[in-house]
């Protein structure tokens, strides 16, 4: 158990949703909303609910559960199988990191609301990101395990070599990731959980 969580369901209407958070804390103490969340994200997703909603219902439970020391940072995604549409709500999250099927970075979409988990959030105030992306488009969101690792000078791995490493040209851009990690960190333990979401869009 550990304070991320990666989520992805579709629904009958076709639709694909997906999720990743990351409370504050690592481990069994920073687990403790992982399970309400995972029921309201199932429940509203096979409901065919807006990113918009979701953050709202989870919000109201984690307000409810966690002490006033934790929150939670998340990015839910929603491509309508309708209109081939993409919607992305992102709190006190990484860059959303968009490469196309070349391996080129198109943009980074930065986080526009707070944690969830913290105060009360009016629906009108929620920021919601949409996109429209072209077949073979790789959007990759990562929790602060992997921006934030040290190696044994201190220096942490970073968000630019977080976006260079994602953006080689092999076939397996993850496990690229994962191995210039280790190769960074050279042995050194990590301090967070360390979590990565890749979706790849299949175009109209």
């Amino acid at each position: 158990f550990n304070g991320d969580i990666i989520l992805k369901l579709e629904n009958k209407n076709g639709d694909i949703y997906a999720l990743l958070g990351d409370f504050t804390g690592h481990g069994l103490q920073a687990a403790v909303g992982t399970l309400p969340v995972s029921e309201i994200f199932s429940k509203l997703a096979l409901e065919g609910k807006s990113v918009k909603e979701i953050a709202i219902s989870i919000n109201e439970r984690l307000l409810d559960i966690l002490p006033p020391t934790m929150f939670f940072c998340v990015a839910i995604f929603h491509l309508s199988r309708e209109d081939s549409i993409l919607d992305i709500w992102s709190g006190g999250m990484n860059d959303i990191l968009v490469y196309n099927s070349t391996g080129d970075l198109l943009e980074q979409i930065p986080s526009k609301n707070v944690p969830l988990g913290i105060t009360y959030l009016p629906f009108s105030k929620l920021v919601c990101v949409e996109r429209c992306y072209d077949e073979g488009t790789h959007l990759f969101s990562f929790s602060d395990g992997i921006v934030e690792a040290t190696n044994k000078m201190d220096e942490m791995y970073g968000t630019e070599r977080t976006i260079k490493a994602l953006s080689c040209k092999s076939l397996n851009p993850i496990e690229f990731l994962i191995d210039d990690l280790l190769e960074f960190s050279d042995g050194q333990d990590y301090q967070d959980d360390i979590s990565i979401l890749h979706l790849v869009c299949s175009g109209k």
